[in-house]
């Protein structure tokens, strides 16, 4: 028998298809989760906070420092409006007292050399000088030694406080520097944290959801019956009066056939450990790696109880109640066309995947796009691929 020729166009679109497929599989597994992104932004937080605890403590330290030298700064004659807290201040006062020092002594010694001609030295003038006249030379040079000792004495201890003082500026730098990273630190740790706290409170609301479709399971399973019954008296394959059902608990057709609500890959399984360690949260349903926008179709005959449009940032699902106790929801759509009470036949377009970070419905417990998928029996999640062929 021959093989059926396939269309060359519609072979390269399930190739290209194929492609981007594996495409956002590979994506969704790289990226990084928030439980990481979490400790993370702890870490940087910390980090910053310790930093800032060890610039309190260096700060305190040339404090103690300064408080040992002032004392020492004010031993010296010097003007009354002297600003010992500013380096540059201290450094122009040593810088004045050196030169007025400097021009005292080149003015003695110009003295002394006029006094005894200009080619005999210091020393020999003295030597050639009345008693008088030496004691009194003698008397002014002590004043010179003392003086000199003065400005080195004045010199090493000013140049210590201003030194002390650079280094007081510059741990107020690193200090601003380090409150900045810590209030960024904190402000994206909050954000983080803000993430996690939404994805608590969605999966409160969609628990939530899926009891309250519990108790309205019977009900859609005999509204479902019925539609069927319908549909094979429209097609003359069940007498009419076989659908004349009045009781309330009338038992219903319990077998279901699932099929894939979309073309894609498994991303992340059920219960998926690595999920958990993302997220914090249990993974109840299978991450179908698949193109940001792609068809999203019922899986099997249904009701729509629950649509969700979480909008520009939160998270839209859409959850269905089916036969048998079953019920699937469909997770990250970037758009629904399905409202709550439609009925659904296998293969009913109900959105379209979403998924990529960021974009619409997609919400926080995403990577890439794809389709979350959850089968519910009975109240309890199970393995979707337990019932997907």
């Amino acid at each position: 028998m021959q093989a059926e020729e396939v269309d060359p166009q519609t072979k390269r679109a399930k190739l290209e298809l194929n492609a981007a497929i594996a495409r956002v599989g590979a994506q969704y597994r790289r990226e990084a989760g928030l439980r990481m992104e979490l400790r993370g932004k702890e870490r940087d937080r910390d980090a910053a906070q310790e930093t800032l605890r060890q610039l309190v403590l260096e700060k305190q330290s040339i404090r103690q420092q300064i408080a040992a030298v002032l004392p020492r700064m004010h031993g010296f004659a010097l003007p009354e409006d002297v600003n010992f807290d500013d380096p540059e201040a201290i450094r122009s006062l040593l810088a004045q007292e050196r030169d007025a020092v400097g021009g005292f002594v080149r003015a003695q010694e110009f003295a002394y050399a006029g006094a005894a001609g200009s080619d005999i030295p210091i020393v020999s003038s003295l030597l050639n000088a009345s008693l008088g006249d030496r004691i009194e030379r003698q008397q002014t040079l002590g004043t010179l030694r003392a003086t000199r000792m003065q400005v080195i004495a004045l010199a090493e201890v000013g140049g210590q406080l201003a030194g002390l003082w650079d280094q007081y500026n510059d741990i107020n730098t690193r200090q601003a520097d380090a409150q900045r990273s810590y209030e960024i630190a904190s402000a994206q740790l909050a954000q983080v944290q803000g993430q996690q706290e939404q994805i608590q409170q969605i999966m409160a609301e969609v628990q939530s959801q899926v009891m309250e479709l519990q108790g309205n399971l019977k009900r859609i399973s005999l509204r479902i019956q019925r539609k069927e019954e319908r549909r094979l008296i429209a097609r003359g394959k069940l007498p009419p009066q076989n659908n004349m059902h009045t009781a309330a608990d009338t038992p219903a057709h319990e077998e279901v056939e699932f099929r894939w609500p979309v073309e894609g890959v498994v991303s992340a399984g059920f219960l998926s450990q690595s999920y958990k360690q993302h997220y914090g949260v249990p993974h109840y349903g299978a991450d179908l790696a698949t193109p940001q926008g792609s068809p999203v179709q019922a899986a099997a005959d249904g009701v729509v109880f629950t649509v969700r449009d979480g909008g520009a940032e939160g998270y839209s699902y859409v959850l269905v109640g089916h036969q048998g106790g079953f019920a699937t929801l469909y997770g990250h759509l970037s758009e629904i066309v399905v409202q709550e009470g439609d009925d659904l036949f296998p293969g009913q377009l109900i959105g379209y995947s979403g998924g990529t970070p960021g974009s619409y419905g997609a919400g926080p417990m995403t990577s890439g796009p794809h389709l979350h998928f959850e089968v519910i029996k009975d109240g309890k999640h199970i393995d979707p691929l337990s019932v997907l062929p």
